[in-house]
Parts: C-alpha cells; structure tokens; sequence
C-alpha cells in the first residue's frame, strides 16, 4: 500500500472515529442511547451501571456521561448522578416535580449543581462522611436481589423499591440498630430487619431505619428467637444426658 492510501486510510478512520464517538462510548457501557425514554433508571441498564446510564429527572431519556472517565455529572456520594435526582425550584419555573432547598434539606438531602442530592460524602477510597439523616435517590432497584456494593452505606427499601443511604439516625430521629449479622439480602436478616451494604464488601443487618419504632426489642427477640429455642433443647439434652446416662 502506498503512502498516500495509508494517509487517506488514516484520515478516514479518525473522522469515523470523530463521528461516532458518542457511540463507542455508548457501546463500551452497554447499547444506549441519550434518546432512549425512561420512567426509572432500570429502563437505561443494570443497577451497577448506574453511575454510567441513568434516567434523567426532566427529560425522561437516558443519558450516559461525555466520558466514562469523568465523575462531574455525580452527586458527592460518587455513585448517583444528580441528573437522576428532584431539581431545585428557583420560584419561577412550572415543573411540579421540582423541590425547594428547604424541602431538600428537610428530607436529608443536600443541594449540588441544582439538584438534591444525598448527603453521604466520598472522602477518599472507602472513606465517607455520613450525614445525619437518610435520604431516599430516584435510583430503582430490587428489594429482593442483593445490592451490587458499588452503593456503600445504602440499601434497597422494599415499600419504595428506591435506593436510600443511611445516616447516623433513622426516618424519625431515632437511632440506629444493627444485630451484627452479615448478610447477602433482606431475607437474611428476618423480620424488622434489613440488609444495608457497608464497605469493602461488608454488609450487615440493621433494624430497619425506615421504621417508626425507636427500639427494636420485638424484631431483635423475633430474629434471636429460633437460636434461643435451640439452645435451650441443647441445653436440656446435655442435662438429661448426665444425669441419665
């Protein structure tokens, strides 16, 4: 091949490349495109992918970052993209889905780029800040799968099938309860219980953070209950074993 045809070939694969950028971005997180409709992110790729294909709040279409290597378009928790999320009003647009700073605030958000967005703060390599309160994303997800752990300090609701992240207390200020059991979903940590992702791969079961009661006695003897019952029949046979045999 000449070297002229080994320009013209050059030339015609940089403007291909030129192009149909925005597709090859779009191919390397999956077949999307920013025109795709969507009620829910679920609707623009898995769960996982969240942070790279999301539902915009106001346009409804799917949308994908200019580059997989940016994080501009997140919110400070490093995962969900404050696209995704309630905008703020400025007092003079029309749109009934958009929130006051106050309202924001009041539901455990924060506000970034005009919109709320969760409080929790990713500080460094698994290192956060957690804020005061829970908040809920527009993030939908499957209460009865496990919950991929690129969400740290969050857990899927079932009542909302929405993503919410922890804070140091619960809905209704009172405080937060974990039995130190590790677990995979919600159905491993019985009744009361949900399964709330940590860090480094850790979750664990906490005392719902969703719910009105401000002391889990009942759900924490409900979910200890069958251990204790089995204990006391062990204990029972061991006496009966001694004194009998």
């Amino acid at each position: 091949m000449s070297f002229v045809q080994n320009i013209i070939t050059l030339t015609i694969l940089l403007i291909c490349i030129r192009s149909s950028q925005q597709s090859i971005i779009g191919a390397g997180l999956g077949i999307w495109s920013n025109n795709s409709s969507c009620n829910s992110s679920l609707d623009c790729g898995p769960i996982e992918q969240v942070s790279k294909r999301w539902c915009d709040y106001t346009k409804r279409k799917c949308q994908i970052p200019e580059s997989i290597f940016t994080f501009d378009h997140l919110c400070l928790d490093m995962v969900t993209p404050f696209g995704q999320e309630p905008t703020i009003s400025n007092g003079k647009n029309n749109d009934t889905r958009s929130i006051s700073k106050e309202q924001c605030e009041s539901d455990g958000g924060q506000v970034h780029q005009n919109h709320c967005c969760p409080r929790l703060k990713k500080r460094g390599n698994e290192t956060f800040s957690i804020p005061q309160n829970p908040y809920k994303t527009n993030i939908a997800c499957y209460p009865n799968k496990t919950l991929p752990m690129i969400f740290s300090f969050a857990w899927c609701d079932k009542s909302t099938q929405k993503i919410w992240t922890l804070g140091l207390l619960g809905k209704n200020q009172h405080n937060i309860y974990t039995n130190f059991v590790m677990c995979s979903k919600h159905d491993d940590c019985g009744n009361g219980f949900v399964c709330i992702n940590e860090v480094r791969g850790r979750r664990v079961c906490y005392f719902d953070p969703l719910n009105s009661e401000s002391f889990p006695i009942g759900a924490t003897f409900a979910f200890f209950a069958p251990l204790l019952i089995v204990l006391f029949i062990l204990a029972a046979t061991m006496v009966y074993i001694d004194k009998y045999w």
